[in-house]
């Protein structure tokens, strides 16, 4: 049995579009704790999110441990790696959430989040947000990793309106995407693969809060899909 409690402060060396008159600040992007033993595990705070989670690891293991990437558009900070192009990150958020033991391989992971209103469109959102994430994780033989993993979130959200006679009425719609991926190593190779599909999710991350994810005219939610693929050779 185990706890521990995890802080992490975001800073950047140069400051907002490089102009040095501008003023840094910390972010705090993560802060929870955790509680493991035979059980699982129990983690309550700011953390990742779960859909979205194999596409990043793949990116970041295969892919931009190593190297820069895409720059976000990003006036400040780091480079973005393939996040939004196929990686879909799944942001960090406030939440509970419970990690089963590993059976056989097999690890189930779900928890509520914060719940996100996408501004401009659909500004309600009344409950939080369930994720889920289910892995089966292997070492043997001649292959020295082997993971795959499905991922799913949904989120309702609506807005209130009022039509020609000033009377109130509210439009409802729902927030969701669902994932898969794996990787596989076996001696230098590395290989990932990852897809996702969805309704108001964005383009960068779950739940982006911007006007691509809805259409401005009629704020109908747009559905998303990406692929994403890397391969590596590791030596030494």
């Amino acid at each position: 049995r185990s706890s521990d409690l995890y802080i992490a402060l975001w800073g950047h060396a140069e400051t907002y579009e490089r102009d040095r008159t501008y003023g840094d600040e910390f972010d705090v992007r993560e802060g929870y704790i955790n509680f493991e033993g035979p059980w699982g595990g129990f983690t309550a705070g700011r953390t990742l999110g779960l859909f979205g989670r194999i596409s990043t690891e793949i990116d970041f293991n295969y892919g931009h441990n190593y190297g820069l990437g895409y720059p976000c558009g990003d006036g400040v900070g780091p480079t973005c790696g393939h996040i939004g192009t196929g990686v879909m990150f799944p942001g960090f958020a406030a939440g509970l959430f419970y990690s089963s033991p590993s059976f056989g391989g097999f690890k189930l992971q779900g928890g509520i989040f914060d719940p996100v209103r996408v501004l401009g469109a659909l500004d309600r959102a009344p409950m939080p947000r369930p994720e889920g994430a289910l892995s089966f994780e292997t070492k043997a033989g001649p292959v020295s990793l082997l993971k795959l993993q499905v991922e799913g979130m949904w989120q309702p959200v609506s807005r209130l309106d009022a039509d020609v006679n000033g009377n109130q009425t509210i439009g409802a719609d729902k927030v969701w995407g669902v994932a898969a991926g794996g990787r596989i190593e076996a001696g230098p190779v590395r290989f990932g693969a990852a897809a996702f599909r969805g309704k108001g999710l964005g383009q960068y991350y779950a739940l982006q809060n911007s006007p691509v994810a809805f259409n401005p005219s009629t704020y109908d939610l747009r559905y998303f899909t990406g692929f994403y693929g890397q391969a590596a050779l590791v030596f030494g």
